[in-house]
């Protein structure tokens, strides 16, 4: 229910859709190890704003 309540507020930004499509270009190159270490980031900074937004929502 969190996860619901904190992705709807999060805008979709162009950035995050431009690291998907980044993520699937490194997969198809088949270099997984560059994958990998892109999506641990990309899931870290995306976690870490969702955090805030559930702080701010159930503080």
């Amino acid at each position: 229910m969190i996860e619901y309540n904190v992705n709807g507020k999060r805008p979709i930004p162009r950035k995050e859709c431009e690291e998907h499509l980044q993520l699937i270009s490194f997969i198809e190159e088949g270099d997984l190890g560059k994958a990998s270490r892109f999506l641990e980031s990309h899931l870290a900074r995306t976690a870490k704003e969702k955090e805030e937004i559930a702080k701010n929502l159930f503080g």
